[in-house]
């Protein structure tokens, strides 16, 4: 639990600090390594009310990174529960 804490800080650094695409690979990473996901929302939505804004080729969505770390999130529930995987 502890590991987890220290990791969400991390990615959460990363986000205000690291390129976008160093925040999406330890993100991915951790979610690959502890399972879940759903503490990933945190940062995502601080990036999001730091850097995002609506787009229009996504229909006017602020909450970008948030909706995507939370389908990711779903896709990788789901994937686990059809091939047994478990962390």
């Amino acid at each position: 639990m502890r590991r987890r804490i220290i990791i969400i800080v991390i990615i959460t650094g990363a986000v205000a600090y690291a390129p976008w695409w160093f925040s999406v690979l330890l993100a991915l990473g951790a979610m690959w390594r502890f399972g879940g996901g759903y503490e990933l929302l945190i940062p995502a939505a601080m990036a999001d009310l730091a850097y995002g804004g609506p787009a229009a080729r996504f229909f006017g969505l602020a909450f970008i990174a948030t909706f995507f770390t939370a389908l990711a999130v779903t896709l990788s529930k789901i994937l686990a529960k059809q091939f047994f995987i478990s962390p």
